[in-house]
């Protein structure tokens, strides 16, 4: 692995065609996707969402909860 002599259990970004090279658990706590091994011990090639696409799902999500669901029958208002 060149530039990294010194570390060979730290894996090769150069491996990864997209995404970083990074401990794979810190992929999978932060919603990343593993993509394959880039040569380290427990190392990935993690690809992520863009922002963009996460705060459109969300809002996307919290207008789908917006349900009428009519009167309560057992208001004492009525």
């Amino acid at each position: 692995m060149p530039g990294q002599e010194g570390y060979p259990l730290l894996g090769d970004q150069s491996l990864c065609a997209t995404g970083t090279c990074e401990f794979f658990l810190f992929c999978w706590m932060s919603a990343g996707l593993l993509e394959g091994s880039c040569g380290g011990f427990l190392y990935a090639c993690c690809q992520r969402r863009a922002a963009k696409d996460t705060a459109k799902k969300g809002e996307h999500d919290e207008n789908s909860l917006l349900v009428d669901y009519g009167p309560v029958t057992n208001d004492p208002s009525k």
